[in-house]
């Protein structure tokens, strides 16, 4: 299934489930946001695999392009959401023995789309999917100032399933919690995300939000010169700016 199918699959089920809720009791909130996200784990392509350890600030200053935004809409009784973030970087660490330098170029998108049931006002029960797309390629450095270089697209589709919380604080703060869990050997053996936020409401309108977010993900497919790993672990804050209408 190609990416571009699974994102009208999950763009049509958002549609089938907002056209159910009735117009008066829809709300809607649109997000742009910044992650100051960092690396850490490992990724390989062919024999050749590296261990990955990038910071905030060694990302950033190797950011070619990065987008980020979001999307909710809620009912009384139930929501649906997606996020979306595409970033392009480049980062170069210490290459394995006999080897001076790697380079990683990474272009990935990351697509997570969830329809959840409110338990309580402030809880709620998720399902959905999160499509991962990355363009990696590895270069390797020899000490004798030699390279190789080898490239992979990879795209995979995880079931995810997971809980949302909200607490009111005051008139205009709130606290929120997420945390989902999936792959389960579907599209990667396994993977979680975790964020916690803190969230203004500075008008009826506007809104600011500031958080935290860890996503683990270990997926691997093929074998010999086409294998292809992915165990990372990207984490950092978070600052969001949000629309309700």
């Amino acid at each position: 299934m190609t990416s571009r199918r699974v994102l009208r699959i999950l763009t049509a089920a958002l549609f089938l489930v907002a056209g159910s809720v009735r117009a008066q009791e829809w709300t809607n909130t649109a997000e742009i946001y910044v992650l100051g996200a960092g690396l850490s784990g490992t990724t390989g392509i062919g024999p050749a695999e590296i261990k990955v350890s990038a910071t905030f600030d060694q990302i950033l200053s190797n950011l070619q392009f990065g987008a980020m935004a979001n999307y909710r809409g809620e009912s009384p009784t139930f929501a649906v959401a997606a996020d979306v973030m595409y970033t392009s970087l480049a980062t170069t660490v210490e290459g394995p023995a006999g080897l001076n330098s790697a380079k990683v170029d990474a272009k990935e998108w990351l697509v997570t789309a969830a329809a959840s049931w409110r338990v309580t006002p402030g809880f709620e029960l998720l399902a959905g999917l999160r499509l991962t797309s990355l363009d990696n390629t590895l270069t390797l450095t020899r000490r004798s100032g030699a390279e190789t270089s080898a490239s992979l697209t990879n795209t995979w589709v995880d079931p995810i399933v997971g809980m949302r919380a909200r607490l009111p604080v005051g008139k205009s703060w709130s606290l929120a919690g997420y945390a989902d869990l999936g792959g389960f050997g579907v599209g990667s053996d396994f993977t979680w995300m975790l964020q916690g936020r803190v969230n203004w409401q500075i008008s009826r309108v506007v809104g600011l939000g500031l958080g935290y977010r860890v996503l683990y993900q270990n997926y691997a497919s093929g074998d010999g010169n086409d294998a292809f790993k992915w165990n990372v672990t990207t984490q950092g804050p978070l600052l969001a700016l949000g629309a309700r209408f």
